[in-house]
């Protein structure tokens, strides 16, 4: 199972010993006391267009390292026409933040969805590359459990399939527009993130410059660290919820 929180490895409920697939990230053990955001911070406000968005995602990943041992029921989901605008690079810095050890990052969707999906739904995070889904289809429909249960059935080579507790936090990406989203499901926050900084776009150079020295900071785990006290140090709004979005 993955039970964020709690440190102990191996979990033992009505005698039965579960092994925790939760680990602790290493930067968390620094003893950083620091509050930052650093380059992170530069790095979002060009991601992001419009302030407002970049708030409701700021939110929504507060709220989801904060409750670490909850999960949100609805994913945000990063839109651009074109190449290169950040979307890869955000995903690594949330791996970064929820520890290499709890996250994956999967092409669309197949492997949440697929028969052999035990190792992805023990993960904190999930982030969903290139997704492009047919309109209800049955990967969409699968999708949406795992967004918005926390219990579903999970199966692992060479064994039954088995109820799973699990407690993903998912963010999904894609160069095509989700036409196969119904225009009224809360399980999606769609964010266009196109930019002028896009692979071979006016500002396409500068940009660049700044996902590598992004790069080069989020190596730092003082940094990460700084960037953690600054998310869990934040006070959400008293209208936002990670458990329904308002669409409207």
């Amino acid at each position: 199972v993955c039970r964020p929180g709690d440190p102990r490895r191996i979990v033992v409920e009505r005698g039965v010993a579960t092994l925790n697939a939760w680990s602790e990230p290493a930067y968390r053990r620094l003893g950083v006391t620091g509050q930052s955001f650093g380059v992170a911070g530069e790095f979002l406000d060009w991601f992001f267009s419009r302030p407002a968005e970049k708030e409701m995602f700021l939110n929504w990943l507060a709220w989801s390292l904060q409750n670490e041992a909850d999960k949100p029921n609805w994913a945000p989901f990063f839109y651009s026409s074109r190449m290169g605008t950040g979307k890869s690079a955000l995903g690594r810095l949330l791996i970064r933040l929820f520890g290499e050890a709890n996250a994956i990052t999967q092409n669309n969707v197949d492997k949440l969805t697929g028969r052999f999906n035990m190792t992805v739904l023990r993960s904190k995070l999930v982030v969903c590359e290139e997704v492009n889904l047919k309109i209800g289809g049955g990967d969409a429909n699968t999708l949406k459990t795992y967004i918005t249960e926390k219990t579903t059935a999970g199966e692992a080579k060479g064994l039954e399939t088995e109820r799973v507790e699990q407690r993903l936090c998912m963010v999904l990406t894609s160069n095509h527009m989700p036409f196969w989203i119904e225009p009224e499901d809360r399980r999606y926050y769609i964010v266009n993130v196109d930019h002028e900084g896009y692979a071979r776009g006016p500002r396409a150079e500068e940009f660049a410059v700044l996902v590598g020295r992004l790069e080069a900071w989020a190596e730092d785990p003082a940094n990460i660290a700084a960037l953690y006290n600054a998310l869990m140090a934040r006070d959400l709004p008293e209208d936002f919820s990670a458990k329904t979005l308002n669409v409207e």
